[in-house]
């Protein structure tokens, strides 16, 4: 194959080909002039040209050609070019238009290939794991496919999605976690439940919660994308655990949901404290946006306080990250982030927050009251626009948090705005805030 030296030419090479497959695609097994497909305008873009090559071979047909390929069962004759021709012309149309090189499972032109040593065939060729992630990413999310073509691609892309979670390399987790959302996704714009659902269920939960175990603490973006994944799934059984053929009961998947946020709270609490921090500000904010916070939040809605049964190992994780010190992008996000939990975790345990009342009004207070120097110092030092706007957002934040803390928790919480007003009456800020957060509570509870 020639260059032109430019950087860049494995990737356009690639999108011509795309292209050009998406054009004999087009072509194989319709009635369309050539003129008519010439004059046609393509989309460029690699998602449109994917789901157009997938709607007019089969979305289907393309999702288990691509699950034979990933598992190193689809190859072809090592016979002459001649094979291939055959395939694009003694095909029958009736089966179904397909694409030139591709055909179905099963044919004789098609032959099952043992792996030539013992690795997994997408270790032993990489390009298996990026063209079934690129590929089926695209295709089953595509709008306008019948449920049945639906959900025969999603039965084909789950099993790739559980190896992929399953692996001992965290890149090849995170790929394993970006198949399932988006299986997830497309899961959830079908009227019916899809059978992957019912078959998989079970082993779904365990492999996300290993591989969210096993994440490797240098990846904070792969492991964020496995939480993710995680909490997805997590209310994604929810939703549809109240219907007559849930696949998993409510009472089930309330189980599922508090172990898996307990997990989570335990696993992160033991690096929150400033000895163990260890630069993993970045994963821990991940940790809580993309798998905490969702999952509190969906514990919130349950009935009977389901958080009571993790209050307590919240409040160990969640108050000492409320405590950080610092202005760096990092900490504020962990802060906001941390206080985000604090809201939905009293929310959904509220019989019991009230004994904590205390310690979290003091906790709240101590990060409103710092982010109040900050905004002072950075104003006064000409700090930079991003540690205002973050430091503006903490302070945001944690005044509303106050206020739900005064709400929920109620006389342990007025105390320390008491001893606030009576130790420190001549500092007209702090007397400000706790007028404030009086307000905001009280405007809170009028509205429920």
């Amino acid at each position: 194959m020639k260059t032109d030296n430019v950087s860049g030419i494995g990737a356009r090479v690639a999108m011509s080909l795309l292209q050009t497959v998406q054009t004999s695609s087009s072509c194989s097994g319709t009635s369309s002039s050539i003129v008519e497909i010439a004059v046609k305008p393509f989309p460029t873009s690699l998602r449109h040209i994917l789901c157009n090559i997938g709607r007019n071979i089969g979305v289907d047909l393309l999702s288990s050609t691509i699950r034979a390929h990933f598992f190193g069962r689809l190859s072809l004759s090592s016979d002459s070019s001649s094979d291939v021709n055959s395939i694009t012309k003694h095909h029958n149309p009736s089966s179904g238009v397909f694409m030139p090189m591709i055909q179905r499972i099963g044919s004789s032109n098609v032959k099952k290939e043992a792996p030539s040593s013992d690795e997994k065939p997408h270790l032993e060729i990489p390009m298996r794991l990026s063209a079934a992630a690129i590929i089926l990413c695209a295709i089953i999310t595509q709008p306008c496919v019948d449920f049945k073509t639906t959900n025969k691609a999603l039965s084909d892309t789950l099993p790739i999605a559980l190896s992929l979670l399953d692996d001992v390399q965290t890149i090849h987790q995170a790929a394993g976690a970006l198949l399932l959302i988006s299986a997830i996704e497309s899961a959830s714009k079908l009227e019916q439940i899809p059978s992957f659902v019912g078959q998989f269920s079970p082993i779904v939960t365990s492999s996300l919660s290993d591989s969210i175990q096993m994440c490797g603490r240098e990846a904070p973006t792969l492991l964020t994308m496995i939480c993710l994944a995680q909490s997805k799934w997590m209310n994604y059984c929810g939703v549809y655990s109240n219907e007559p053929d849930a696949f998993t009961p409510h009472t089930q998947v309330h189980e599922m949901v508090c172990k898996a946020a307990a997990t989570i709270l335990v696993a992160i609490g033991k690096q929150v404290h400033v000895s163990g921090r260890d630069g993993n500000d970045e994963r821990i904010t991940g940790v809580l946006v993309a798998g905490i916070n969702p999952l509190l939040a969906q514990l919130a809605h349950l009935p009977n306080a389901r958080s009571i049964e993790i209050a307590r190992v919240g409040l160990a994780t969640i108050l000492p990250l409320i405590s950080w010190s610092g202005m760096s992008l990092e900490v504020r996000s962990a802060q906001v982030s941390a206080l985000a939990s604090l809201v939905s975790l009293m929310n959904g345990a509220y019989p019991i927050m009230p004994k904590h009342g205390k310690k979290i009004m003091t906790e709240v207070f101590l990060l409103l009251d710092r982010s109040d120097k900050d905004a002072l110092y950075l104003n006064n030092n000409k700090g930079s626009f991003d540690d205002k706007v973050s430091t503006d957002t903490t302070s945001k934040v944690a005044m509303y948090t106050a206020s739900v803390t005064l709400a929920i928790c109620g006389k342990n919480a007025e105390d320390i705005l008491h001893h606030v007003e009576s130790t420190q009456s001549s500092k007209d800020q702090l007397i400000k805030r706790c007028k404030e957060i009086r307000a905001l509570s009280q405007d809170l509870l009028n509205d429920h």
